[in-house]
């Protein structure tokens, strides 16, 4: 199964070059030409997209009960480790930015006068992350976090929504620090502590920091600091099982609503 990537473009012409590029690069597009068509392609979606671009002004759309704000409150509330690219057709205003942000605080805005070029390094570095020895793996339409040396696997999606936000913040690595991601469930934030003992497991050299109020950030380590702190967590943990937990992951996330109830923006 291919991974999905949402296309929301109202203009056909640059809707079908758009499929075209997501499938040459081996994705799954899911082409909408209206706000309300994007929501029913994500609902009958085969799995969450890994990526979404949505043309913010949909005026060629010929449904516009629904916009593509609502979309953009959807994929924050619904597909939280799903990047957002918003697509424009020139510099936004500032009114339209703040529109953007409080939609969607972590959605990343390209002028289509720039071309395809600009569209595609979004998302070649999106789908090339990589936090200290982490890097994001593929298999068809999962997306997993690796620890390169051992190639061990975490499969929960927290791994590369943290992930994502260090990269896409510090995509030189030379800061040790990243912004914080604060996650709307528990069931995120017992993902988010499996994830912690993993890394010790593995000796990795990043490390889950707490903000409280479900409120997380990675931190990639000196390789000094991280082998004291893999080894007091072995010295607790000689057996290396630690509290990880074998529970079925439940899915993350709320319903998508459906289009037809929601209120014209």
């Amino acid at each position: 199964m291919t991974t999905p990537i949402l296309v929301l473009e109202d203009d056909p012409v640059t809707r079908a070059e758009l499929c075209a590029m997501v499938e040459a690069r081996h994705f799954l597009p899911l082409a909408a030409a209206s706000a309300s068509q994007a929501i029913r392609r994500l609902q009958k979606a085969p799995s969450p997209p890994l990526v979404a671009i949505v043309d913010w002004d949909l005026s060629m759309a010929s449904d516009n009960t629904v916009t593509s704000r609502q979309v953009l409150e959807i994929l924050d509330r619904s597909f939280p480790a799903c990047e957002v690219i918003v697509n424009s057709s020139q510099l936004l205003s500032a009114h339209a930015q703040q529109a953007i942000r409080r939609a969607h605080a972590r959605a990343i805005t390209v002028v289509k006068e720039r071309g395809h070029d600009g569209l595609f390094s979004c998302i070649s570095r999106i789908v090339t992350v990589s936090a200290g020895d982490l890097s994001i793996g593929c298999r068809g339409h999962r997306s997993y976090a690796v620890h390169v040396p051992t190639s061990q696997v975490f499969h929960h999606a927290v791994a590369h929504l943290l992930m994502k936000e260090w990269w896409r913040k510090r995509p030189d690595g030379k800061s040790m620090t990243a912004p914080t991601v604060t996650f709307s469930s528990e069931a995120e934030v017992r993902a988010v502590q499996r994830l912690a003992d993993w890394l010790r497991q593995c000796r990795s050299t990043v490390a889950v920091n707490t903000h409280g109020h479900r409120t997380f950030s990675l931190r990639v380590m000196p390789d000094t600091e991280a082998k004291t702190l893999n080894d007091s967590w072995w010295a607790q943990h000689p057996d290396g099982k630690a509290e990880i937990s074998r529970e079925k992951r439940k899915r993350t996330g709320r319903a998508i609503p459906d289009p037809a109830k929601l209120d014209p923006a």
